[in-house]
C-alpha cells in the first residue's frame, strides 16, 4: 500500500511561525467571530464540515470547528499543511484518488474525507498562518464561485485576527497607562505622607501620640492592619496598640497587651539593632494570632527599656521599598518623641 506523502515546509517557514505566534491564537478558547464564519462557510458551500485551522511547527489545530470534533492532528497528516504552500485555494475533489491523501487516516477513517477545499489565511504581510477549509464525505466538484466565496471568507478570518490582535495591543497599552497612573498616584500619596511625617518631627508630642499620628498616616498607604509600640522587659515583650484597622481580631490586641515570651520577633530585632521586614510570617506568637506580614523597627531605650515600632498586616504582601521608607520615617518620628521625653525635666 502506498503511503500518503508528507507536505514540505514553506520557504518562509521561520517567518511564518513568528507571525503565527504574534497573533497569540493557538490553544485559545472558541470565539463567536470565528465560529460564525465556519457556520456560514458550511451553509453557503453546502458541506457538512467547515474549519478554521492553524498550522504550527508540529500540528494543525482547529480554532473554529463546525460539523465535527477536534481537528488537531500531526502536521504530516494535515491537508492544511499542503494548502499553506501557496496563495491559491487548494481543492481535492476526491481524496481517495489523490496520491497525497488516499492512505491518509482521515480519508480511510472518520470523517472519511472525499472533498477537501482550503483557502490559506494570508496576513497583510503575506504570511500563511493556516486555512479556512471545508470537508465532505462525498466527492464533488467545487465551482469557481464557490472557490471565490471560500477565499472571501478566509479573508474575513484574517480580518478578525487583525481586530483581535489590535484589541489585545490596545488592552495592553491601556493596562500600561493605568499602571503608570496608579504608580504616579501612589508616589504622590507617598510623598505627601513623608511630608506629614517630617512635619511631625517639629511637633512636641508624647511617644504614644507620635506613634498614633504616624500610624494613622502610614496605615492606608502601606496597607497596615495593626501598629503597636513594643517594650521588652522582665522576661516578656508587651505591645501597646496605637492603631488598628476595623476587624482586627481581639485576640491579637489582648495577647499583645499581656505580653509574649522571650524569643519573639521583637527580641530578634533588638539583638540585631536594625529594622526587620518579614514578607510572610510563618511561625511565632504573632503568626499564631493571624499576622502574616510584619515590620519591626528598633526605637532605642527609654528608662533603660528597649522599644520597637511594630507594624503588621493580616495577609501576605511583600514590603515594597516605598513601604519600608514610610515605616522608617514613622519610626524616626517616634524615636525623636522618645528622645524629647527623655530630655524633659522631671
Amino acid at each position: 500500500m502506498t503511503r500518503s506523502l508528507h507536505p514540505p515546509l514553506p520557504a518562509n517557514e521561520r517567518e511564518r511561525l513568528r507571525a503565527l505566534w504574534r497573533y497569540e491564537v493557538l490553544d485559545t478558547l472558541p470565539e463567536e467571530a470565528f465560529d460564525r464564519i465556519v457556520r456560514v462557510a458550511a451553509r453557503t458551500l453546502r458541506v457538512p464540515i467547515a474549519i478554521v485551522n492553524f498550522v504550527d511547527e508540529h500540528r494543525q489545530w482547529g480554532k473554529a470547528i463546525h460539523g465535527t470534533g477536534s481537528t488537531e492532528a500531526p502536521r504530516e497528516h494535515s491537508f492544511c499543511a499542503w494548502t499553506i504552500l501557496s496563495d491559491d485555494v487548494t481543492v481535492v475533489e476526491n481524496a481517495h484518488e489523490d496520491p497525497r491523501f488516499r492512505d491518509h487516516p482521515m480519508v480511510t477513517g472518520a470523517p472519511h474525507i472525499h472533498l477537501y477545499a482550503g483557502a490559506p489565511l494570508i496576513t497583510p504581510d503575506g504570511d500563511r498562518l493556516g486555512t479556512l477549509c471545508v470537508v465532505s464525505p462525498e466527492p464533488r466538484e467545487l465551482r469557481g464561485e464557490d472557490r471565490a466565496v471560500l477565499r472571501e471568507l478566509a479573508a474575513m478570518v484574517v480580518d478578525e485576527l487583525e481586530l483581535r490582535r489590535t484589541r489585545r495591543e490596545l488592552e495592553r497599552e491601556v493596562a500600561v497607562r493605568e499602571r503608570a497612573l496608579r504608580d504616579l498616584t501612589e508616589n504622590r500619596a507617598h510623598t505627601e505622607t513623608l511630608a506629614v511625617l517630617l512635619a511631625s518631627l517639629e511637633v512636641d508630642l508624647l511617644p504614644v501620640e507620635a506613634a498614633r499620628l504616624t500610624a494613622e498616616h502610614v496605615a492606608r498607604q502601606a496597607g497596615l492592619d495593626w501598629v503597636a509600640l513594643a517594650a521588652a522587659g522582665e522576661g516578656r515583650v508587651a505591645a501597646r496598640t496605637v492603631w488598628h484597622a476595623p476587624g482586627v481580631p481581639g485576640a491579637l490586641l489582648h495577647t499583645a497587651r499581656q505580653g509574649v515570651p522571650p524569643g519573639s520577633l521583637t527580641e530578634r530585632v533588638l539583638s540585631r539593632g536594625a529594622p526587620l521586614f518579614v514578607d510572610d510570617l510563618t511561625g511565632g506568637p504573632l503568626a499564631d494570632l493571624g499576622v502574616r506580614t510584619v515590620a519591626a523597627l528598633p526605637l532605642g531605650r527609654v528608662d533603660d527599656v528597649p522599644h520597637v515600632y511594630l507594624a503588621a498586616r493580616l495577609r501576605p504582601r511583600p514590603w515594597s521599598a516605598a513601604d519600608r521608607q514610610l515605616l522608617e520615617a514613622a519610626a524616626s518620628s517616634v524615636r525623636v518623641a522618645f528622645e524629647r521625653a527623655e530630655r524633659a525635666p522631671a
